[in-house]
């Protein structure tokens, strides 16, 4: 029940807007659960997930493809192409 719970989450976090989705991980901190964030292995894994969400789909929104994975997906597509797949 708990698996299907975290995926939900997840799928949730992965739809929203990047800025959303930062704020669902860091949001209701109080003072005494601030202290434990830190310290949290999960939470700054999360946190560090959202940022790095959030800074490919900006370099996607702006046209910032890396051009080896472009070469890498036509290398692909022509290795696909010469098999007849």
């Amino acid at each position: 029940m708990q698996v299907a719970s975290i995926l939900s989450d997840l799928t949730s976090l992965r739809v929203c807007p990047p800025a959303a989705a930062l704020a669902l991980v860091t949001a209701h901190k109080s003072d005494k659960d601030s202290s434990n964030d830190d310290n949290d292995p999960d939470m700054k894994r999360a946190n560090d997930l959202m940022t790095l969400h959030a800074a490919v789909k900006e370099r996607y929104a702006h046209g910032g493809e890396n051009p080896a994975l472009t070469k890498a997906r036509e290398d692909v597509a022509k290795v696909e192409r010469e098999l007849g797949l």
